[in-house]
């Protein structure tokens, strides 16, 4: 049986919306900062932009030197979800467990 690596294990996990797992998965591959900006990252590709704006976030709260790629993929997910005309979720909220759209 092959294992994965943290990273593959992460990617998986986040595409399934179990959102505290693939964090967990990707901590061990990296620190905080970078696991809440992969699930964001995953979350935009998904068009799930709230849910990517929440993450990044949380990554930029983190870890502030990490600022400028969690805030670049910040602006991308907020610029799409107001072109769908939706508001951006309060800073601070992340996706319950388990959400998967």
């Amino acid at each position: 049986m092959s294992h994965l690596r943290p990273i593959d294990l992460g990617l998986a996990l986040a595409k399934l919306g179990r959102y505290p797992e693939a964090l967990e998965a990707f901590t061990q591959g990296g620190d905080k900062a970078r696991a809440y900006n992969n699930v964001g990252v995953i979350c935009l590709a998904d068009g799930k932009y709230a849910e990517a704006i929440a993450f990044f976030h949380k990554a930029v709260a983190l870890n502030p030197s990490y600022y400028a790629k969690a805030h670049e993929n910040l602006q991308t997910a907020q610029r799409a979800l107001e072109a769908q005309g939706a508001a951006a979720p309060a800073v601070g909220t992340l996706p319950a467990r388990g959400h998967n759209r």
